[in-house]
């Protein structure tokens, strides 16, 4: 069976948000796609709070969350994930392709949201992902600062490779992806794939 047959077949009646959608996805998508793979997810909700899943898991996507600590700057509650993965990124390089090469300094208390949000991209993709499971990540920005925000997770995308999965309900987004899979009560409903590509300044919501 193909890759969107087993989408269009797929049920789930209890799958009514974009939080349980990001567990699932990382259920079905990551543990069949590769046993020791590294998927990384990120809750814009709850800025800088991740789970992974590297080889040592004994499941898809590991329970374990770290938090930013409020007296590290964004260099350093980057640099501290780095210290428990094989073979990260540099700290400084996660933060330049995030756009936060000015911002390396400063304190989460001194970061706006949309700041805040893109430190927790760099805690994300330091550990080098081969999947990134994005929730929601504009949900509580406004338009120019959410903007910023999928500028660094296309980036990602495109100069690292990262398979990248944005879970959402601003369907705008659904513009700047390769393929669009809309769920409906729980059900897969249409997939598709985009002929043509906008821009993330093409974006309007």
């Amino acid at each position: 069976m193909s890759f969107e047959e087993n989408w269009q077949n797929s049920r789930w009646p209890s799958l009514h948000g974009v939080l349980a959608a990001t567990q699932v996805l990382g259920c079905v998508i990551v543990r069949p796609v590769a046993q020791n793979c590294r998927s990384q997810i990120f809750s814009p909700v709850f800025p800088l709070r991740q789970s992974t899943c590297n080889r040592s898991c004994s499941t898809p996507l590991d329970a374990v969350r770290n938090t930013r600590s409020p007296t590290m700057t964004a260099l350093e509650n980057v640099a501290l994930v780095t210290e428990i993965c094989e073979h990260p990124m540099d700290a400084v390089e996660a933060l330049e392709m995030v756009g936060l090469a000015d911002r390396m300094d400063h304190f989460p208390a001194q970061l706006s949201g949309g700041e805040q949000q893109r430190v927790a991209i760099a805690r994300a993709i330091v550990k080098r992902p081969d999947v990134l499971l994005c929730d929601e990540p504009t949900g509580a920005l406004d338009y120019e600062t959410g903007k910023a925000v999928l500028a660094a997770i296309l980036r990602v995308n495109e100069q690292l490779g990262t398979t990248t999965v944005v879970i959402t309900h601003n369907a705008a987004i659904a513009g700047m992806a390769d393929r669009v899979v809309r769920l409906a009560d729980g059900h897969v409903v249409s997939m598709e794939t985009n002929a043509t590509k906008l821009g993330v300044e093409q974006l309007r919501w």
